[in-house]
């Protein structure tokens, strides 16, 4: 992928691996990373999954060269692997082997995985729109979040406890809006994702 959006004097030259498929873990990192992800490669379909669902095979038949897993443990199969969890971080023979067979490996010590795409996309797509939600999103994945502030409950703390893998059809609504550019107001004012924050409030 190389972005048409720039003149060609400052010309961000960013190339991803061709993907038609996103797994992505289903939590609010998982979402906030593939919705950026899908930015730069809005073609792509996404799955959200559970860590659990990785390690023990069951996502095998969905994972191949044209993959980007997100989020999740490494899986060998997948052609582009973004996350920071120092846990699932390949070691080095396994890194060496994946990047041997054409993949792309983008693991760094970032707060999130969200936080990692962000900086890989940024410079071909505007992400303006989550100037408010990105340090949430660090916050409350890296354990960094106020205390005060997850005790408020405020609507982003309620929204992460809204979604999972048995909520797969919010999930993908709450994607199509960060994908579409939909800025954090927006997406707490959307009547959907407000019936629900209403419901987690009670």
């Amino acid at each position: 992928f190389m972005s048409p959006h720039h003149p060609a004097c400052s010309m961000v030259a960013v190339h991803f691996p061709e993907v038609h498929r996103i797994v992505a873990d289903a939590d609010l990192d998982g979402l906030c990373a593939a919705a950026i992800l899908q930015r730069a490669l809005p073609d792509t379909e996404v799955i959200f999954a559970h860590p659990a669902l990785v390690r023990s095979g069951h996502l095998d038949d969905v994972i191949d060269r044209k993959t980007v897993i997100v989020d999740l443990p490494f899986h060998p199969s997948c052609g582009w692997y973004v996350d920071h969890h120092l846990t699932n971080r390949p070691d080095e023979a396994t890194a060496n082997a994946f990047l041997a067979a054409g993949g792309r490996l983008d693991w760094a010590a970032e707060p999130s995985a969200a936080r990692v795409a962000h900086n890989l996309v940024a410079p071909v797509s505007d992400l303006a729109h989550l100037a408010t939600l990105m340090p949430f999103v660090d916050a409350i994945d890296s354990g960094g979040i106020e205390r005060d502030v997850f005790l408020a409950d405020g609507p982003l703390v309620r929204l992460a406890r809204c979604l999972g893998t048995s909520q797969t059809e919010f999930m993908h609504h709450v994607l199509r809006l960060l994908a579409g550019g939909a800025t954090e107001a927006e997406l707490v004012a959307d009547s959907e994702v407000a019936k629900r924050l209403s419901s987690a409030a009670e």
